[in-house]
């Protein structure tokens, strides 16, 4: 599975629980709040990881996959390979899961959540700027499809 950085992530079937739980606080710390405030109307879901990479799962309006990508930047990361895909609930809900490995882009180790946190703030300006434009659409737009 191709990850929107273009990197392969790798498909887990044994799941690591120290790291697993750690990484899951961890995403549930950023990213759940990262939904709250850029996308208000979505729902958080749940986030599982193995031992290398994480689903995770919110509910939302129907969006573009260009939108969700460029979503996917703040909700999970950088350094983060990420691929989603959605499945239509009703006419106005989409359920989008996200397969993304997290992995340190020099060394390709997995990274623990506490190095995740770190990597999300501060923002460079142009992906603060990038960041206030995705909260202005969701915020000043919520009902359209994207």
């Amino acid at each position: 599975m191709k990850g929107s950085e273009g990197v392969e992530a790798p498909t887990d079937t044994v799941r690591d629980e120290r790291w697993a739980v750690e990484m899951e606080a961890a995403i549930v710390q950023h990213s759940k709040a990262e939904l709250a405030d850029l996308m208000p109307d979505a729902e958080w879901l749940d986030a599982t990881c193995m031992s290398q990479t994480c689903k995770i799962r919110i509910r939302a309006q129907a969006q573009s996959p260009e939108v969700m990508a460029i979503l996917s930047i703040f909700l999970f990361g950088p350094g983060t390979a990420r691929s989603h895909q959605g499945r239509v609930i009703d006419d106005r809900y989409t359920e989008y899961t996200f397969d993304v490995h997290y992995r340190d882009d020099d060394t390709r180790a997995r990274i623990s959540g506490g190095e995740y946190l770190a990597r999300q703030r501060p923002l460079t300006p142009e992906r603060q700027d990038l960041r206030d434009q995705v909260r202005d659409h969701f915020h000043n737009h919520p009902d359209d499809e994207h």
